[in-house]
């Protein structure tokens, strides 16, 4: 038997000029637009099926421009991706890096970007630039490969977690999945918690019509949230949150549940953009059309990730400090007459 060969990867810091798709047993049958939603989710399904209708897919070979053919086993679908007008270089998106030990990455993420590449931000997202900084195809014994070993959302900012192999992302992944991995976020919320801390426990459920999509639903997936004020502002707080589970949107959708939505969370109830004279109670009819917001953005930062070391068996712990739109924000609402700092009972004894 030949030794096995290893696994190529695309350098996501290169403009795509076609996808090569073999169909496997579990597809056999499947519509083509069905399975090309299925393969390339970084495009909609009526994108896609623009694509077979203006000849860019071709199944083994020959163009076909009909959605309803069937596939079948390793077939292989072939679309060409028509080049772009402006082509971004990866390799000058800012990137933070906060540890790099050669197999895990670890970055402080900015607001604003996409973490892996989809429709719109096939360039202009974490990996590709982190594809640009340490990809070399020419020399493979320099090539460094880095994985997503979790993600955030695109307003989120704060730590990133990645690795440099398939085995090292896979035990990352792994504690992921335990709920192993200790995770904390500081939001600023609306309002004022009934008390210094808490836990929110309420299922939440991604539905498939309405908006939001993901809401609290007693049929929905069990979900945990603990919660510790840090500092009261009055009209706002900020608050550190540790959720137990990983559910997509939890913070923001918990947080809402219990009627704190985040700051500038408009999915979610937050008003945005968020102006320091109605936390304070104005009306935003009487508010000065001058006066500036402070966040534009949602409040939610990942501060801190804990877990063990994929190699080494040890503590890995990295932070991440607030960034300087959600410290600017802190700051103006410190401003206020009533805020104060919450100090943990066993800190003040």
């Amino acid at each position: 038997m030949g030794s096995r060969q290893p696994r190529l990867y695309a350098d996501l810091s290169k403009p795509r000029t076609h996808w090569s798709l073999v169909v496997e047993l579990p597809q056999d049958g499947m519509r083509l637009d069905r399975f090309m939603v299925m393969r390339v989710r970084w495009r909609s399904r009526n994108q896609l099926q623009t694509m077979i209708t203006e000849g860019l897919v071709a199944v083994n070979g020959r163009v076909r421009r009909k959605s309803s053919i069937r596939l079948k086993d390793q077939d292989r679908v072939v679309i060409e991706i028509p080049p772009e007008d402006d082509v971004i270089d990866p390799g000058e998106i800012p990137i933070e890096v906060l540890r790099d030990d050669g197999q895990l990455i670890a970055i402080n993420k900015r607001p604003g970007i996409v973490v892996h590449p989809t429709s719109g931000h096939m360039l202009t997202n974490v990996l590709s630039a982190l594809h640009a900084r340490f990809r070399d195809t020419a020399n493979p014994a320099n090539d460094r490969v880095p994985h997503i070993c979790h993600r955030i959302d695109k307003e989120t900012s704060g730590v990133l977690l990645f690795a440099f192999s398939e085995r090292w992302k896979a035990h990352v992944s792994l504690q992921f999945e335990a709920r192993t991995v200790k995770k904390e976020y500081l939001a600023i919320v609306e309002g004022r918690m009934d008390r210094d801390e808490g836990t929110i426990e309420a299922p939440i459920l991604h539905r498939t019509e309405g908006w939001p999509r993901l809401v609290v639903r007693e049929e929905g997936l069990p979900s945990r949230t603990d919660w510790r004020v840090e500092r009261d502002f009055g009209g706002a707080q900020l608050v550190r949150f540790f959720p137990r589970t990983g559910r997509t949107h939890q913070i923001r959708v918990h947080a809402a549940h219990i009627g704190h939505p985040l700051l500038a969370d408009d999915t979610y109830g937050g008003r945005r953009p968020v102006f320091l004279s109605e936390l304070r109670g104005r009306r935003a009819a009487d508010r000065d059309p001058d006066e500036p917001s402070i966040l534009d953005r949602v409040a939610l930062h990942s501060t801190r990730l804990e877990l063990v070391h994929p190699t080494t068996g040890e503590l890995y712990v990295v932070e991440a400090p607030l960034p300087a739109d959600l410290q600017h924000a802190v700051d103006a609402l410190g401003g206020a007459a009533t805020a104060r700092t919450i100090v943990p009972e066993e800190e003040a004894s």
